[in-house]
This record gives structure tokens, C-alpha cells and sequence, in this order.
């Protein structure tokens, strides 16, 4: 949630003081998600040959996304930067708030 806000102060704010925080605060705690994820898989799949299929496949599904994800930013990026942050900061906590990390998918 606290990517999504950097975003959201990135599109309303034109100090540049405020907007390198933001970026620095939401970058940081925004690639929280990936070691929780990757711990996760690790301990619940439990054959080494399986565990590298299933990794490559999310990794080649994730590209993908961001493959076309990234066409539609451009163009929105071209039409207004601040909306279009915003959006992106609105959609960053939407998506948090649905597919939350819960402690008990940590636990051993």
C-alpha cells in the first residue's frame, strides 16, 4: 500500500524534494512482495524439478504482463503523467488490499 501512495503523491506533487521521497519510500517497500513470494513457493513445492517449472512459468507469465501492461502506461503516460500516476497508485493499493501477504502462508 505504501508503493500506491508514492504514487499518488508522485502524481499530485510538483516538489521535487517530496516526489524523490516518495519514489525512494515506494520503491523500497514496494519490492517487499517478491522474497515473500519466492519464500513461499519455495516451501510449498516440494520437488526441485517442479519448483523450477513453476517459477519459470510465473516469471515468463509475469514478463508477459508487463509486456502489455507497459503499452497501455506509455500511451496513458503520453496523454497525462499525473493522472496517470495516480491510477497506477490507486490500482497498487486496490490490488494490496485484495492479495494480502498473510503471516500464517510465512510460518513453518
Amino acid at each position: 500500500m505504501i508503493l500506491g501512495i508514492g504514487l499518488i503523491i508522485m502524481g499530485f506533487t510538483n516538489y521535487a524534494p517530496l516526489a524523490i521521497v516518495a519514489i525512494v519510500i515506494g520503491g523500497g517497500f514496494g519490492l517487499g512482495r517478491k522474497p515473500a513470494f519466492s519464500s513461499y513457493f519455495n516451501k510449498h513445492i516440494k520437488s526441485s524439478s517442479e519448483r523450477a517449472t513453476v517459477l519459470s512459468s510465473l516469471s515468463m507469465f509475469k514478463t508477459f504482463v508487463i509486456a502489455i501492461a507497459n503499452l497501455g502506461i506509455g500511451y496513458a503516460l503520453g496523454l497525462s503523467i499525473d493522472y496517470t500516476l495516480a491510477f497506477l497508485g490507486l490500482f497498487t493499493i486496490i490490488f494490496a488490499a485484495l492479495f494480502r501477504i498473510q503471516e500464517n502462508y510465512l510460518l513453518d
